[in-house]
């Protein structure tokens, strides 16, 4: 088979099947809405080619060349991709199922609304690229490139990023639910208006970084550096920060109900404002905290410290504070409430059961 018999088959529309065209230079070629199965493209030279809407189904293109082709909404289903380069590219409304895409080279290419699925990007090259829109879903991210990309409304699901390369890397407003980025440095970046939740970021540095209103429920965060954090309005409720560095951070109106904060740095940290009903926060520093109207009702403050922390309105009722430290500090707060606490440990099972018969 031809390269004139597969441009002969995508004029008419119809399907190009068990092609051997390895190597084949398509430069320039007009594949708009074509459809090839089971092809060996291996390769392949499709610069400045039209392929949108052309759709490939267990194709082989490993090591193909599209950059400056035309790649708006093609599908690649269960095709072999790897080394495949797209450096450059626009890519808009792209779908990748279940496809080998290790080693593929992405570099300064926009991606728009494109969508991987179940795919393997192992050390894909996505260093400078811009994806706006765009969905990784469950798909093998080890040693990728994100240095100095761009991401924005980005959806990454189950993506172990422990081994991928991420400075410079921006990303505003999206979904890393269960992402693992445990140990990584991301000092400094923009990591704005994130679903985090249930991902992990044990030891992670994070230091002065842009986390505003993102969403840490149920996230593990155990020893990691979130110094000088700007994250108002985030939540962290039921995290696990034990042991984390929060000191210097703006975390005003945030969110930690029932999180674990044993042994955290919180020191000249502003809380105003801030929910931390139910916390366990045993051994954390408050040092010089701002605090004003936060609420600390029922958490566990046992020899926490407070020393030099600024009150207004800070509600301790019913909180634990066996060996609270609280030198210097200034303010008013709010002790524990007898009529609210009776009524929330009123059971009237308990009272019923208790009650003399007759």
């Amino acid at each position: 088979m031809s390269t004139d018999d597969l441009l002969a088959h995508a004029a008419h529309r119809a399907p190009y099947i068990g092609g051997r065209l390895a190597g084949a230079d398509l430069t320039g070629a007009d594949l708009a809405d074509a459809v090839l199965i089971d092809t060996d493209l291996g390769g392949a030279r499709f610069e400045g080619a039209r392929l949108d809407r052309a759709r490939f189904l267990r194709c082989t293109l490993a090591g193909a060349d599209f950059r400056g082709a035309g790649l708006a909404a093609p599908r690649f289903l269960d095709c072999r991709l790897a080394g495949a380069d797209f450096s450059g590219a626009t890519l808009a409304e792209a779908v990748f199922a279940t496809c080998d895409l290790a080693g593929a080279r992405f570099a300064a290419a926009t991606l728009e609304a494109c969508q991987f699925l179940l795919c393997d990007l192992a050390g894909a090259d996505l260093a400078g690229a811009a994806l706006s829109a765009t969905a990784l879903l469950d798909c093998r991210l080890d040693a990728i490139s994100l240095s100095g990309a761009r991401l924005v409304n980005i959806t990454l699901t189950r993506a172990d990023l422990r081994t991928a390369r991420l400075d410079g890397l921006s990303i505003d407003t999206g979904v890393l639910a269960e992402a693992d980025l445990s140990g990584h440095d991301l000092t400094g970046l923009a990591l704005a208006r994130l679903n985090l939740a249930g991902a992990k970021l044990v030891g992670t540095r994070l230091a002065g970084a842009d986390l505003t209103g993102d969403l840490f429920v149920g996230a593990d965060l155990r020893g990691a550096d979130l110094e000088r954090v700007t994250a108002p309005s985030a939540i962290f409720a039921r995290a696990d920060l034990a042991a984390a560095r929060l000191a210097g951070a703006a975390l005003s109106s945030a969110n930690f109900e029932d999180a674990c904060l044993e042994g955290a740095d919180l020191s000249d940290t502003d809380l105003s404002m801030v929910v931390a009903s139910g916390a366990r926060a045993a051994g954390a520093s408050f040092d010089r905290a701002r605090l004003d109207y936060a609420r600390l009702d029922g958490a566990v403050l046992d020899g926490a410290r407070f020393n030099q922390a600024r009150f207004l309105r800070t509600d301790f009722h019913r909180a634990a504070t066996d060996g609270l430290v609280a030198f210097g500090a200034t303010g008013q707060t709010l002790p524990t409430e007898p009529v609210r606490a009776i009524a929330e440990l009123y059971d009237p099972r308990r009272v019923a059961d208790a009650a003399p018969e007759g």
